[in-house]
C-alpha cells in the first residue's frame, strides 16, 4: 500500500506571502529553494496564506498569532490522511517554532509533526543550530528554545543574520521591543503604547544594555547594514551551509527528507 505523501507547511516570510494566497498558491520566496529539493512523491508542499505582516494594516504579534493558529488548521487537517512537517523562514519561522512548542506541549494532540525545519527564525535559541558555526548570538526578538523531545528541529542560521544571530548586547533589540504591536491600522497607537507600558512594567525588554553584555554593545548600524544592504538576511539559498558542499536551503532539504514517517 501506497503512503501518503508527507505534508510540508510552508510558512512564508514578511511581506511574502499575498492577500489573494491560498494553500495551492505555488510555494514562492525562500522557501521555495527549500521544496524544490524535496522528491515530490514523497512531499506535498503547502503555502500557508496568513497575514505575514509587520504594522502594514496589522502588528507583527498579531501576525504570528493568526499564522499559528491558520498553520495549526492546516496540520490539523493534514494530519488526518498522513505526517506533517512545518517550514518557516523568518517571521514564518516564528509561526512555525510557535505551533511546534504548542505541539509539544500537548495543546495539538490532531498533528501528526515529524520535524521542524526553520529558516533565520527571530526566536531562535543560543545555539540551537543544525549546522557548524555555533556561538551565544541568538533570535532578535529573544531566546525562545524549541523542543525536540517529539521531532526532530532544524534551525538554520548564518553569521552576520541580525534577524536570527544577533549579538546579546544589540541595541536592535529594542527595536524588536517596542515594535511588537505596531501597526498603521486606526486606532492602533492606544493598544501598541499599552504593550510597550505593560514589556517596561513587567521586566519584559530584553536587556542588552547590561553590563555583562558590554562586548557587543557597539556594531548595530554594522548588524542594519546585514539586513538592509548586505543580503545577510535572504543568502540562505546561495551561500553554503557551513560544514557542508551545499546552501543551507539544500541542507535543510536533506535533513527534512531524512525524516522517517
Amino acid at each position: 500500500m501506497k503512503r501518503a505523501p508527507i505534508t510540508v507547511v510552508s510558512i512564508g516570510g514578511t511581506f511574502e506571502v499575498q492577500p489573494t494566497d491560498t494553500l495551492q498558491t505555488p510555494v514562492r520566496g525562500m522557501l521555495f529553494e527549500v521544496t524544490k529539493h524535496l522528491d515530490a512523491e514523497r512531499f506535498r508542499p503547502r503555502w500557508l496564506p496568513y497575514p505575514a505582516v509587520y504594522g502594514d494594516g496589522m502588528s507583527y504579534t498579531e501576525s504570528v498569532r493568526e499564522g499559528v493558529a491558520r498553520a495549526a488548521d492546516v496540520a490539523r487537517d493534514a494530519s488526518r490522511y498522513g505526517p506533517t512537517v512545518l517550514l518557516g523562514f523568518s517571521q514564518g519561522g516564528d509561526v512555525a517554532a510557535r505551533l511546534a512548542n504548542g505541539i509539544s506541549s500537548g495543546l495539538f494532540d490532531e498533528i501528526n509533526c515529524v520535524g521542524v525545519g526553520l529558516l533565520a527564525d527571530p526566536g531562535r535559541a543560543p545555539r540551537q543550530l543544525a549546522h557548524a558555526g555555533v556561538d551565544a548570538t541568538y533570535g532578535i526578538i529573544g531566546a525562545r528554545q524549541v523542543a525536540t523531545d517529539l521531532f526532530p528541529v532544524w534551525q538554520m542560521a548564518a553569521p552576520g543574520d541580525p534577524i536570527c544571530r544577533l549579538p546579546a548586547g544589540s541595541p536592535l533589540r529594542s527595536v524588536a521591543d517596542l515594535t511588537a504591536m505596531m501597526s498603521n491600522r486606526p486606532g492602533s497607537f492606544g493598544p501598541w503604547l499599552d504593550d510597550i507600558n505593560r514589556r517596561m512594567r513587567e521586566k519584559r525588554t530584553q536587556r542588552w544594555w547590561d553590563i555583562a553584555n558590554w562586548r557587543t554593545w557597539n556594531g548595530a548600524l554594522d548588524q542594519l547594514a546585514n539586513y538592509t544592504v548586505r543580503g545577510r538576511h535572504t543568502c540562505y539559498g546561495a551561500e553554503r551551509c557551513p560544514g557542508t558542499t551545499v546552501s543551507y536551503t539544500e541542507r535543510l532539504a536533506q535533513l527534512i527528507a531524512g525524516v522517517r514517517a
